[in-house]
Parts: C-alpha cells; structure tokens; sequence
C-alpha cells in the first residue's frame, strides 16, 4: 500500500498505530516489522485483515525516521 502522506500516530506501549489519510485510516497493532535498509516494511493487524505499509526513509524526519523505527523494532516487553 502506497501512501503519499497523512498523520501518524504511535502508542510505544501498545505498539499500536494509527496512519490517517484523507482517503483512509488504518489503525491496529503491529504485528510485524522488517528494516530493509531505507525502507521499514510494517504488518499492521486492523480487525480481521492485515496492512503492509512501507515508510521511506527518505520521506521523513531523521528524528521521526528513528522514532519510528525504535517503536516499531523494539514492540514491548
């Protein structure tokens, strides 16, 4: 899934998020994550179907590119 833009949300105790577009919100735990170099490649469970949605590096913030990567690696103990 593609996503040019929208607002993400991230609850680093829940390791749940929640992605809004102005076409669509995908929000549900995350279930799995992969880092493939530049790319993070998350599996998001939304109710009884799962998301793929890849996030760019180069689309963000290095700050936010970190954050995003620590939460999403790192799900809690």
């Amino acid at each position: 899934m593609s996503l040019p833009n929208g607002v993400l949300n991230l609850s680093t105790s829940k390791n749940y998020l929640c992605w809004q577009t102005d076409a669509l919100v995908i929000e549900g735990q995350i279930t799995k994550a992969t880092l493939y170099f530049n790319w993070l490649v998350l599996d998001v469970r939304q109710f009884d179907k799962t998301h793929t949605i890849i996030f760019v590096q180069s689309a963000m913030t290095t700050q936010s590119w970190h954050r995003l990567c620590r939460v999403s690696l790192n799900p809690p103990s």
